[in-house]
Formats: structure tokens, sequence, C-alpha cells
């Protein structure tokens, strides 16, 4: 418990630290009040923006934070929630299992082809209800 409170006021006083937070949580804040929808949904997909951000800020040289991998798992994203909105609109799915077979294929997908980013499992979700059928 020592060395983790001793930890955490080292990263509390680093400067640029505290700079890169603050402008991360400015500017999604500033885009989410001026481009985002008010709706929980908007806010889901701009909160797996911001984690990217934090992600990518905080923690560069993780393999997770490449732009590679930010690039190909938020189009498998993509890919897999039009997929998903597609089995909607032709069979009665309950939005557990919508999200249940969305969620699943996108982390399956991204394993197999080794580009895990865990914010682009939040947009898979924002995706789905954004679209308005399901929520």
């Amino acid at each position: 418990m020592k060395k983790f409170l001793q930890q955490l006021r080292r990263i509390a006083h680093s400067r640029k630290i505290l700079v890169q937070s603050a402008i991360i949580g400015l500017a999604v804040a500033l885009i989410t009040g001026l481009l985002a929808s008010r709706t929980k949904e908007g806010l889901i997909l701009f909160a797996s923006v911001a984690a990217t951000a934090g992600l990518m800020c905080h923690a560069p040289k993780q393999r997770s934070n490449s732009l590679r991998s930010i690039m190909f798992s938020y189009a498998i994203a993509v890919l897999v929630s039009i997929v998903v909105w597609n089995l909607i609109h032709s069979y009665p799915l309950s939005l557990s299992l919508a999200l249940f077979i969305a969620l699943f294929a996108t982390s399956f997908l991204l394993f197999l082809f080794d580009i895990f980013h865990a914010p682009a499992l939040t947009a898979v979700m924002g995706f789905l209800l954004y679209t308005g059928q399901l929520s």
C-alpha cells in the first residue's frame, strides 16, 4: 500500500501527465458539448474516443495503442456493428442478445487479428445504440 501511495504521489506531481490529462479532458468536453448529440448513445461514442485519447497519451508505447491497432480495431467495430444492425432488422433480436453478439464477435476478431484495443468494444455498443433502433 505504501508503494502504491508513493507512486500515486509521483504521478500527481508530474506536470506532464497533469497537463496531458487536462488537455484530453478539455478537448473531449468541448467536442461533446459542441458537436455531440446530448443522448446517452452519443456520449458512449465519445467516451470510447476519450478512452483512446487517454491511452495514447499516457501509454503510447503499448502495442494496443499503436495506430495500426486503433485503426483496425475501430474498423472491425464498425463492420461488426453493421452486420449486427442488419441482423436486428432481419430477425427479432432483443437488445441483450444483439449486444452480446456484437461484443463477442468484436472481441473474438480483435484477439484473432492480434489488434485488441478495448475502447473499440465501447464503440460497438455506442454504434448499435446510436441507431435508435435498440434503445
